[in-house]
């Protein structure tokens, strides 16, 4: 004899099944949309941060968009921090993108994304001098020429602890005002600064006596790269697609030059004496062999 209620549960599975396969054909029709990975990153109301940030912040939207994925963007107002505490924001999840200069350390406790953001700009020094000097820099040719002076940098730059590596004499100073009062009560002889940062403070050195000086470059390789968390597996696999197929497609260059060009341009470094010097805080896994990644003179 049929028995009722079997034929009432037959019938919930198939029902039940029925539903489980109308659900998987919408997914797999597209009607389902994956939720979008949720980026946040900090920034600040001070002006010189503000400034240097675009760049970085532009780019980060290009590699999103060229990711092809849904993601939101969301900027946390923060004060001015250390590198280091932002390691430590990240790595507590208080934001999950930040630009920052690689080194082993944040390498070993964050997810480094390895293309390098300035294309290696900021390993490209030149150094502002007292106008008087010019002459006596023109006749440097070496590294250890360079040595007989004294440099200034400021207290806890990563370039003090390169120039430090490398033998240079060196005095600190803990802010900018302070690294102008050296450079002009000539308690120092040079002040490097990154290619990329130079000439936006440039006018404000001619009241000071102090210029750019139009001979030499110092060159170390360095990198600033996109960390995120090591929690956060999935934003860095969708930094890393996007901003390769930046530099792929050539949208990575044309940004970085309409960011940098004129810059590049003012510096004119195929006439200048290239000081190569070694820094040891570069990680072993730094993609120096990749030459679209870098920016060369060649």
């Amino acid at each position: 004899m049929p028995n009722p209620s079997r034929e009432r549960f037959v019938r919930l599975v198939s029902l039940l099944v029925g539903c489980c396969v109308c659900y998987g054909s919408s997914v797999l029709g597209g009607t389902l949309q994956p939720e979008p990975l949720h980026f946040t990153y900090p920034t600040s109301n001070n002006a010189v941060y503000q400034q240097r940030d675009e760049y970085f912040v532009g780019l980060l939207q290009l590699a999103l968009r060229k990711s092809g994925e849904a993601f939101t963007l969301e900027a946390l107002g923060l004060s001015p921090m250390s590198e280091k505490r932002s390691k430590l924001f990240l790595k507590s999840e208080r934001y999950n993108v930040h630009w920052l200069l690689t080194s082993e350390e944040f390498e070993s406790d964050l997810i480094p994304i390895r293309i390098p953001l300035y294309k290696g700009l900021i390993g490209w020094r030149l150094l502002v001098i007292n106008e008087l000097d010019a002459a006596r820099f023109a006749k440097v040719t070496s590294p250890d020429s360079l040595k007989t002076m004294v440099a200034t940098q400021g207290l806890g730059w990563p370039d003090s602890h390169i120039l430090h590596h490398n033998n240079f004499s060196l005095r600190l100073a803990v802010d900018w005002p302070g690294l102008l009062e050296m450079m002009t009560k000539r308690n120092a002889d040079f002040m490097p600064l990154a290619l990329n940062e130079i000439w936006s403070v440039a006018s404000t050195l001619d009241d000071k006596h102090l210029v750019v000086e139009d001979h030499l470059a110092l060159h170390y390789p360095s990198a600033y790269y996109f960390f995120v968390s090591k929690t956060q597996a999935n934003h860095a696999r969708m930094l890393q697609q996007g901003l390769m197929k930046a530099v792929e497609d050539g949208s990575f260059d044309a940004f970085f030059m309409k960011t940098f060009g004129e810059a590049i341009r003012r510096s004119q470094l195929s006439r200048r004496k290239v000081l190569t010097l070694h820094n040891p805080l570069l990680p072993p896994l730094t993609p120096l062999d990749d030459k679209r990644l870098w920016y060369r003179l060649d």
